[in-house]
């Protein structure tokens, strides 16, 4: 038998105020800015009148002066309104009637959107790449010299025994592939695994101790490995003599094979429904030989 070669195979906007001044109607100040009224005191009948009232003059008004020998009258005043300073629009005016420019308008780019999680694992893996490989370079042979054992029978269901005495060789291999598959493949070895279970367990029924189903399980993985090893074309063993030489019963065993495939089903249907689950896309390949050398053996499940 030939084993298949392997395949190798990411706003805020700010916005700024414009402080305003009060308009003024244009004209320039004199000299010193604000002129301010004098402050002076007058009698009448021998008593002081009221003094006049200091104010503050409208820049470039004359200065108001209180009259000699009399009561000075009010000095009028003008109240001029605050406005409020502008927040849009049309750009204030200074005191000395120039525009200031407004201040622009700045926006900040929105910074990019954290991540929500961190990047997830390559798709499909589940298990142990390493030990899902070494498990299936333990199954495979043992697999395929039971096709070779089957296809030498006379096609009745009868020869899924091979199957059974088989087991005690597949169960352990089987049930690691099976916790360690990546999960694109992990049903099909799953199933393998319990059914594995069942067929150790229809040669228990047959009369088999847990000690004779060791012994076997070791013989015959040991005697396929030697056939592979031997070059030319080798001839796998019987596991089925095999099991006979250790004592069990023939006709036990055939008993409890038939026990087992009625509930089971045969061999035959297994493994047709087994290399359709295995043989995947080269896609599917391709993605999974990064993670799991052994990928690409899977399609020699298809026998």
């Amino acid at each position: 038998m030939r084993r298949r070669g392997r395949r190798a195979a990411l706003v805020a906007v700010a916005a700024g105020l414009v402080a305003g001044a009060c308009s003024s109607d244009g004209a320039k100040p004199a000299a010193g800015g604000t002129t301010t009224a004098t402050v002076t005191t007058t009698t009448v009948s021998g008593r002081p009148s009221v003094p006049t009232v200091v104010t503050t003059a409208i820049p470039g008004a004359p200065a108001q002066v209180a009259p000699v020998g009399g009561t000075s009258a009010p000095v009028p005043t003008t109240t001029i309104p605050l406005t409020p300073p502008p927040t849009g629009g049309a750009p204030a005016a200074t005191a000395s009637g120039a525009t200031a420019p407004a201040a622009p308008v700045t926006t900040a780019s929105a910074p990019p959107a954290a991540p929500t999680s961190a990047p997830s694992a390559p798709t499909g893996v589940s298990g142990d790449p390493g030990a899902f490989c070494r498990a299936v370079d333990a199954v495979l042979p043992l697999y395929l010299a039971t096709l070779l054992l089957v296809d030498s029978g006379d096609g009745s269901a009868g020869e899924t025994k091979f199957e059974v005495a088989v087991a005690p060789a597949l169960a352990a291999p089987v049930h690691a592939a099976a916790a360690n598959a990546p999960a694109v493949v992990a049903a099909p070895f799953q199933r393998w695994a319990a059914r594995a279970d069942a067929a150790i367990a229809a040669l228990k029924a047959a009369g088999a101790t847990d000690a004779q189903v060791a012994a076997l399980g070791t013989a015959f993985a040991s005697q396929v490995d030697q056939a592979m090893n031997g070059g030319g074309n080798q001839t796998p063993p019987d596991p089925v003599a095999a099991a006979a030489k250790a004592g069990l019963d023939g006709s036990r065993l055939t008993a409890a094979t038939s026990t087992f495939t009625a509930a089971n089903g045969d061999f035959d249907t297994f493994a047709g429904a087994l290399g359709q689950d295995l043989n995947l896309a080269p896609s599917q390949v391709d993605q999974l030989s990064a993670q799991y050398p052994c990928a690409a053996d899977l399609a020699s499940f298809s026998g």
